[in-house]
């Protein structure tokens, strides 16, 4: 069983396995799967488990970052484009 903690998969690792037509990476756990075959948005992940997971820990994520300053509620409204832009602008 892969570990759950594991790393999420290379962007461009999971691009080339695309392209050629190879089992796509979980996005959780970056190992090979067999994609659903009936239709709806693409399979990001290998199993509900690591579904659940990702998003668990992607709002303890949030929570924590909201808690230390880095993030507001009004950040996640408006947007990762709006964040990720304002990071670049307070950088440079």
């Amino acid at each position: 069983m892969p570990d759950a903690t594991a790393p999420v998969a290379c962007p461009e690792w999971t691009e080339y396995r695309k392209k050629n037509g190879l089992d796509p990476l979980g996005a959780w756990c970056g190992q090979g799967f067999t994609p659903r075959t009936r239709g709806g948005l693409p399979q990001r992940f290998c199993s509900s488990r690591h579904r659940r997971l990702f998003h668990s820990t992607a709002r303890k994520f949030a929570e924590g970052a909201i808690t230390l300053g880095f993030l507001t509620a009004d950040d996640l409204r408006r947007g990762p484009a709006y964040v990720f832009g304002r990071a670049r602008s307070e950088a440079g």
